[in-house]
């Protein structure tokens, strides 16, 4: 779909995730006011930009690895640089690479950035690590 003269596209969403994007501008429509966001079409270009963003970051920094499955507690994560695959454990709030018997190494901080690891660590409150290479 072309955008119009003014560069804004129309796109389609389903109703609940229509709905929850609006609770949730309106429930920040304050702090969003001071970042400048003063319209419901620009909190959710807005959000969209911040997930292209990330995609390219992860593209761009760890384009060699991928999710091999997640299983209740423990994340199984394709390296096609080293050609192994490594366990991230999720424990105490906490995730912990097997492979490199590290809290801080790439895996961990790749395994952070899938949607169900974050938002499940972040319910409980758990703070993403420093990382080293």
């Amino acid at each position: 779909m072309p955008p119009s003269a003014k560069g804004w596209a129309p796109i389609s969403v389903r109703a609940q995730v229509l709905e929850k994007l609006q609770s949730r501008y309106e429930s920040k429509r304050e702090e969003l006011e001071k970042k400048n966001i003063r319209s419901f079409n620009s909190y959710v270009t807005d959000i969209l930009a911040v997930l292209v963003e990330r995609d390219e970051i992860l593209a761009r920094y760890a384009p060699f690895m991928s999710e091999a499955g997640i299983f209740e507690n423990r994340i199984l994560i394709d390296d096609k640089k080293k050609g192994e695959f490594f366990e991230v454990v999720h424990k105490n709030k906490e995730l912990f690479c097997r492979g490199c018997e590290r809290s801080d190494c790439l895996h961990v901080g790749f395994a952070y950035s899938i949607p169900l690891v974050n938002k499940t660590l972040r319910e409980e409150g758990a703070q993403e690590p420093k990382l080293r290479a």
